[in-house]
């Protein structure tokens, strides 16, 4: 038999292959990776994390110092710290007032001398010197030093004394062990963030659950265990096959050959009734089918029925392109003695989402109204522009592949988008037009209310998606596409890319917004300096401890509450003052303008149209020579800075207009 008519029939035999529900019995299972785990840093709230572990908070009046993990008295007012001990100290009150030549027989000028400095009856003669009296509560010690009584060390928390001096109680620190945060869980020691449902987590990837009714097969799914280990087998044993095929140099092939024989006769019997009836289909898809053509091509290039299964890698009519390959690799494999053809088609299934999933490219939602995607090219009429690559604008576009609809750039008359790994030009079917909103570039991977919708993602990512038009640098060229999977995904040379640092492109709304940090958008509201730079306005979620002490000093008690409190965006957290305590949060959000307008008015009086963050009013005042945001607190503005809260008068107060 002709091998080409052979792999022929096989490219019909799979282009007619019957529907995925009717032939499946295999899937690989879908996956996609989480990122790196990271080492487990999350403590209880109000728990201290030191190193890799976390220690309940010291009790009242007790502290860490600096590096350690026990808890030691703090050391009262006036008590000198000296590292495990508390000293109430002496103090030297000089040299004193000596005899001088014109004093005479008298200490009367040595006294009026020292009165003169330290005021009248302030004074006292100690031996031949005049010195100033030791204030209350210390008594001389010599004649130079004034020395305190000896402190009630139990009276005031501490333990045992020496002298002027009470030992610190100490606490000796219990440590727990770090969890992961929020959205993570444990996995072999390391933090990973939560899968998506029907994911479950093994390591870095998150593997999809198999379909109802399947069982696991490795990395695989399949309908019943009997199907697992019969896939297993076959595909252990077609590798073990092109293995001795390689390792004989091909002098294996013709016992091969032989041995098969009887199985190959077999299926040969078995399509020759359907070959008369496909050869005719074979025709008409041969025809109708670029694909086929192009599989033919690669056929007659290779000059070898038995290398015909290369060519079925390019087709995309069947069910799903794996079937399609799979089952010509079948076909060939009967006429393959090297064991690749049996290869291919022990291995070429396709992801469990493609059989299982709906395959959706269309929008579920509108882009923000001015905002369309319409027939035509960088020449029509209000097209968006999203910078420049290589001197050429570039002009975000959307078109449809494989199902599946993608955003790229548009290059001449295609829309260049990454897919599967690949970078593909495709027939543009749309640019995007703006004729009434105003766009900005907010950074990701947090996405706004206005962000422009390209459409839905193909259900083989953690889950379906909505898709946003994104920009991002990629070897010093910047590149459009659409979000997926907290990623940028565009076409470049090198195939498909996925960039973590990117942009989205954002319908600046008319209100002020709140836009989730640590990413500051170049629309954040600014104000300063702050030690020569503009800082941008930041709101965060504070616990706050009040903590209110007894006339007497004996009882305290705290309350806890939380608050959300303006303040600006510092070092990477949101700096806030209250209360005399300044908050440092790392998870917070940015202020950022609308197409309003904003400005500051001054305080203390609170207009109507005053920006708030929760029930706060954003404010602003002086600290030193710096100008700070801040949260307005009764009639200051309460401002963190430096390790601890100011409390300043004269301030001013964003308003919005």
């Amino acid at each position: 038999m002709d091998t080409r008519w052979l792999a022929g029939l096989g490219l019909a035999v799979a282009a007619l292959a019957p529907s995925a529900g009717q032939a499946q019995d295999f899937c690989w299972r879908d996956s996609y990776g989480r990122g790196v785990g990271t080492i487990p840093g999350a403590c209880n709230a109000g728990d201290d994390h030191i190193g890799p572990l976390c220690y309940a908070p010291c009790p009242a009046g007790m502290a860490r110092e600096s590096g350690g993990v026990d808890c030691l008295s703090i050391c009262p007012q006036g008590m000198a710290d000296q590292g495990l001990f508390c000293r109430a100290t002496e103090y030297g009150r000089g040299a004193g007032y000596g005899w001088e030549a014109s004093d005479g027989l008298s200490n009367d000028g040595m006294m009026e001398r020292c009165e003169r400095d330290n005021g009248a009856g302030d004074c006292e003669m100690c031996g031949p010197i005049a010195y100033p009296k030791c204030k209350p509560g210390y008594s001389p010690a010599g004649c130079n030093i004034c020395r305190p009584a000896q402190p009630d060390c139990a009276a005031l928390g501490l333990g045992g004394q020496v002298d002027l001096s009470c030992a610190k109680k100490l606490v000796v620190g219990d440590p727990g062990q770090a969890g992961c945060g929020g959205g993570e869980h444990q996995d072999v020691g390391l933090c990973y963030k939560d899968c998506a449902p029907g994911y479950k987590g093994v390591g870095p990837v998150c593997w999809g659950e198999p379909p109802n009714g399947w069982s696991e097969c490795g990395m695989g799914a399949a309908k019943d265990s009997t199907t697992c280990a019969s896939v297993i087998f076959s595909q252990v044993s077609s590798v073990g096959q092109l293995a001795a095929f390689v390792a004989s140099l091909g002098t294996d092939a013709v016992a091969e050959e032989a041995a098969n024989a009887p199985e190959a006769a077999g299926k040969i019997a078995q399509l020759q009734q359907q070959y008369d009836n496909l050869k005719f289909s074979w025709e008409v898809l041969r025809e109708g089918t670029p694909e086929i053509e192009q599989a033919i091509a690669v056929f007659d290039l290779a000059n070898a029925g038995r290398q015909g299964y290369v060519a079925m890698d390019q087709l995309t009519t069947a069910t799903t392109p794996e079937d399609m390959a799979r089952a010509s690799a079948e076909m060939a494999a009967i006429v393959d003695p090297t064991g690749v053809s049996s290869v291919i088609a022990a291995y070429t299934y396709p992801k469990c989402s493609k059989y299982f999933q709906p395959q959706n490219g269309q929008p579920t939602t509108t882009p923000p109204a001015g905002v369309q995607w319409v027939s035509g090219d960088d020449t029509t009429p209000k097209v968006v522009v999203a910078g420049t690559a290589d001197g050429a604008l570039l002009t975000p576009c959307r078109t449809t592949f494989g199902g599946y609809v993608r955003a790229g750039s548009l290059q001449g008359q295609t829309c260049q988008i990454g897919y599967w790994g690949m970078s593909k030009g495709v027939d543009n079917t749309g640019v995007l037009t703006n004729t009434a909103d105003v766009l900005a570039w907010w950074p990701g991977p947090s996405i706004s209310a206005g962000a422009v919708l390209v459409g839905q993602s193909d259900g083989l990512t953690a889950n379906n998606q909505n898709l946003y038009v994104c920009r991002a640098s990629y070897n010093g060229e910047l590149y459009l596409g659409n979000t997926l999977d907290n990623q940028c995904k565009f076409g470049a040379p090198d195939g498909e890319v996925g960039v973590s640092d990117f942009e989205v492109l954002t319908k600046v709304p008319a209100q002020p917004t709140w836009f989730n940090g640590p990413n500051v958008p170049g629309s954040a509201v600014v104000t300063g300096p702050v030690q020569g730079d503009q800082v941008a306005l930041c709101a965060a979620n504070v616990t706050i401890v009040t903590t209110r002490v007894s006339a007497t000093g004996a009882r305290r008690s705290s309350t806890v509450s939380n608050a959300v409190l303006p303040g600006k965006v510092w070092n990477g957290a949101c700096d806030i003052g209250w209360n005399g305590t300044e908050y440092l949060a790392s998870s917070f959000q940015v202020l950022t303008s609308g197409t309003g307008i904003l400005e500051w008015t001054a305080g203390p009086q609170i207009p109507t149209n005053a920006v708030k963050a929760g029930n706060t009013v954003i404010c602003r005042g002086t600290v030193g020579s710096d100008v700070h945001p801040g949260a307005v607190n009764g009639n200051v503005c309460s401002i963190g800075w430096a390790g601890t809260a100011y409390n300043v008068a004269q301030f001013d107060v964003l308003t919005q207009h």
